[in-house]
């Protein structure tokens, strides 16, 4: 169902054999995956030097032993492969658990009925969600495992445009997967990570998950909060505690969405970038016209507008 543009390169004839393995052609005839064996050069040494050159390779793991994952920009899901990838090798350092790739293939499946692509609802939900962080006197950036994953540097740099700073709040909560999180954010920029360790020392009532434990000088004290990537249970008690809450969920009929007082409905890797793009400009904007902007966003009616999106494009394919 995926529309993605992408450029073709014609195949030989039939698939190429190395050492067992195939360089796969989808029915488009377009360069496909090639999986070979760890340290074998043979793979590499019959590839074509064009082929080689755009060729990304990914290291993982496979029963059997260690092997190579080499993916063609040219395949039509190289973006969403890449994606698998960086999460799998996520949660072979700690940072995501495989709770987490459940998770993510649940979202991907929605980003499907978007066409893969930010849609105008999603793009309105963007502008009012500036307009909240740039107003607001304590805005705070939430990240889990799977957020710091798959847009740790963009939050990062949103979290720098905004003056907010970033929170681990996790609903698996292992104290060396929070250090594990702060660390690598910390290598990406951030100055300072909240809700590590006994810094998570306030709750939020009305959850019976460790999401419960806030840091005071973060969640804690915050008018406003983003949360990628969340759990409705924690979108509703953040809510009810007169919190304003920013979501970014695929999934317009979720928990998550429907409490939130923004949500953006789309794939966490465009909504990030995008998001900071829009602070970054509005910023410019008087005070009057972003808390108007703010207050006239009607979230339940912009969730309404996405999921008429989605059936238009599935239309498209009747």
């Amino acid at each position: 169902m995926c529309r993605t543009n992408v450029s073709t390169v014609v195949p030989p004839r039939h698939p190429t054999r190395l050492d067992g393995h195939q360089i796969q052609h989808d029915d488009a005839r377009r360069v496909g995956v090639l999986h070979c064996p760890n340290g074998s050069s043979s793979a590499r040494d019959n590839i074509s030097p064009k082929a080689r050159h755009d060729s990304i390779c990914f290291p993982y793991s496979e029963i059997g032993g260690a092997h190579a994952l080499i993916v063609s920009p040219h395949h039509p899901r190289f973006l969403s492969l890449a994606t698998r990838e960086r999460l799998a090798k996520a949660m072979r350092s700690g940072i995501v658990i495989p709770q987490g790739l459940i998770a993510h293939g649940r979202g991907e499946a929605f980003d499907y009925l978007l066409g893969e692509e930010t849609l105008p609802a999603a793009l309105a939900a963007t502008y009012a969600a500036a307009a909240f962080l740039l107003t607001a006197k304590h805005p705070v950036v939430s990240v889990n495992g799977n957020a710091a994953a798959l847009a740790g540097r963009e939050i990062v740099n949103l979290s720098s445009v905004i003056s907010a700073p970033i929170e681990v709040n996790l609903f698996h909560r292992i104290p060396k997967r929070e250090r594990l999180i702060a660390t690598y954010l910390k290598g990406l920029g951030a100055e300072d990570v909240l809700g590590v360790g006994r810094s998570a020392s306030s709750t939020i009532r009305g959850i019976a998950s460790s999401r419960r434990r806030t840091d005071p000088r973060g969640i804690g004290e915050a008018d406003v909060v983003l949360i990628p990537l969340e759990d409705g249970d924690r979108a509703e008690a953040l809510s009810r505690d007169g919190k304003k809450v920013i979501a970014i969920d695929l999934n317009p009929l979720s928990r998550t969405s429907r409490a939130a007082s923004v949500s953006i409905v789309d794939n966490v890797i465009r909504a990030i970038p995008a998001l900071t793009d829009a602070s970054r400009r509005m910023k410019k904007m008087p005070r009057d016209s972003l808390q108007r902007s703010a207050s006239e966003f009607d979230n339940q009616r912009n969730l309404a507008r996405a999921i008429q999106e989605m059936i238009r494009y599935l239309r498209g394919w009747a």
